[in-house]
């Protein structure tokens, strides 16, 4: 599946008293360590205390959800943030911390700029080094009494999730495209016993396309392997939905895999297999709770994140659309549009990380509602919603087109 994807259209610092217990080590900087200004060092020290230790969720609010984004804009706006290396000392080292400010920073680094094979190759090994993190004992953590050995949020849990996905799917992308070019290029030579590809020397080939076939064949099968892909979003599900967990943060993570595994299935064409994902999550015994925030559901936690509510209900509208279910594709995708809608008018959505692609998705399914009343016509819907059909699609449901 990994290489036949279907491309559908998707989807101010804290400073407490310092606890004892989390007191820098005495370690002389390093020169690295140096080149680092003190409002990151701060940062990364704060983000640390308040991911393993104090654990509070306004905290790292505030941390996670403004301050790295005005750091990033002030000193990091077209270069990446300072390696886990330069950075040990703000977090004594800690593997974990460490595994989850390589993924944030990765992360800002694909946003800015433009991800190459190696880029995509580099970003298995970051998110491989989290999960085997995350994943190393963890229903000693998860189904136990004992104090979380982390926390992150669920906007947090979900952008790792989401980005996981998404890097698959670009790592998809590039892969089908080298190969096509490889065999434009008359680069391939069959495959050897162990099922890698040949490469034949070509000197007419433009030189970047060899370099990028050479590195691709030489990064190995088990780069982005769909199996592993899937066995991570799975067990993340297994654990932070099973009815023994007790981890606020593993529930988080099991709850937005889920939505990333919907979100995957669709993508690789198992609609079934789509809203299968989503059921785990659906059930109103699944309760989150933490000592400084009120109860949740899991159907709470999603509408509270906004990002992963549009990706929910989008993948599922398009899997019942591709089920012919056009009535429930109709219901999910209109009351997610009625509710966009509202939230551009307000500029309540603007205000979001990512608003810039909100409009693009409205849109694609705004499309996609046209679609089901074209094929299911007594379909009702919001009578702004239907105005807004007719003005971007009257033309084309008049003509038959779309």
């Amino acid at each position: 599946p990994s290489s036949a994807l279907i491309l559908l259209p998707t989807a101010p610092a804290i400073h407490r008293p310092i606890n004892p217990s989390t007191t820098r080590t005495s370690t002389m900087a390093n020169d690295i360590d140096a080149c680092v200004p003190q409002a990151v060092t701060d940062f990364i020290f704060d983000l640390y205390d308040s991911v393993t230790l104090s654990q509070l969720s306004e905290e790292q609010t505030a941390l996670y959800g403004a301050v790295f984004r005005d750091l990033s804009d002030k000193y990091f706006s077209t270069s990446p943030w300072p390696s886990p290396q330069s950075i040990v000392n703000e977090c004594n080292g800690d593997p974990l911390f460490l595994a989850f400010y390589r993924e944030l920073t990765h992360r800002h680094w694909h946003g800015i700029n433009r991800p190459m094979l190696r880029d995509h190759i580099d970003g298995w090994d970051v998110y491989r080094q989290l999960f085997d993190e995350i994943l190393d004992d963890a229903e000693d953590f998860a189904f136990t009494d004992a104090p979380d050995k982390f926390f992150i949020l669920p906007e947090w849990a979900f952008d790792i999730l989401n980005e996981f996905v998404y890097e698959f799917q670009g790592f998809c992308q590039l892969r089908t495209g080298l190969h096509n070019s490889a065999s434009k290029n008359g680069l391939l030579g069959g495959a050897n016993p162990n099922g890698e590809p040949i490469i034949l020397p070509n000197n007419k080939a433009h030189p970047s396309v060899v370099e990028n076939v050479m590195a691709l064949a030489a990064s190995g099968r088990e780069i982005w392997a769909p199996d592993t892909v899937f066995y991570y979003l799975h067990r993340l599900i297994s654990i932070g939905t099973s009815p023994k967990c007790k981890s606020p943060t593993f529930k988080y993570l099991g709850i937005f895999a889920s939505v990333a595994l919907s979100r995957l299935e669709c993508l690789v064409g198992d609609y079934h297999g789509s809203l299968e994902a989503m059921k785990p999550i659906l059930s109103s015994d699944f309760v989150v709770a933490k000592h400084d925030i009120d109860s949740k559901t899991a159907i709470d936690i999603i509408q509270e994140c906004f990002p992963a509510r549009l990706s929910l209900s989008y993948h599922a509208g398009v899997s019942f659309l591709m089920l012919r279910r056009l009535r429930d594709a109709a219901t999910v995708l209109g009351d997610i549009c009625s509710y966009m809608q509202r939230g551009f008018k307000t500029g309540q959505l603007r205000k979001l990380p990512g608003s810039d692609q909100f409009s693009k998705n409205y849109d694609r399914m705004i499309a996609l509602l046209a679609i089901c009343m074209h094929l299911s016509p007594l379909i009702t819907l919001d009578e702004s919603i239907q105005k807004h059909i007719r003005e971007k699609h009257g033309a084309q449901l008049g003509q038959g087109k779309l």
